[in-house]
């Protein structure tokens, strides 16, 4: 089957709208998650599930701001969750449509789809 993000992964990385148009939306959801992680969580290790990850510059974000955090990211384009995995190695990485979310077996904290 085609995919048409796979087609696009390499180009839409690079796109100046992922880079620099998405950040701030990035930069609000740090925000509110160190909020979240204040209020609730203090030094216990947050859980957050990132639907849609595509090359993984939120879960990028997230690593360099949190010290205690699990990120999982999903996407369905194979190409980006490689582009993901090389930018993020310490995350957990899987190919699955969001459809297919009752198959996880683990809780989390937060979920995020941008």
């Amino acid at each position: 089957m085609f995919n048409i993000w796979d087609f696009w992964a390499d180009k839409y990385d690079r796109l100046w709208v992922q880079k620099y148009s998405l950040k701030p939306t990035r930069d609000h959801i740090v925000i509110v998650l160190s909020d979240y992680k204040n209020k609730f969580k203090n030094n216990e290790e947050l859980k957050v599930l990132d639907l849609g990850c595509g090359p993984g510059e939120l879960i990028r974000d997230l690593g360099r701001e949190f010290v205690n955090i699990d990120v999982t990211g999903i996407d369905f384009s194979e190409k980006m969750i490689e582009i993901s995995k090389k930018r993020n190695p310490r995350a957990k990485h899987l190919i699955m449509d969001v459809s297919d979310l009752n198959i996880l077996d683990e809780d989390y904290d937060i979920i995020i789809s941008t």
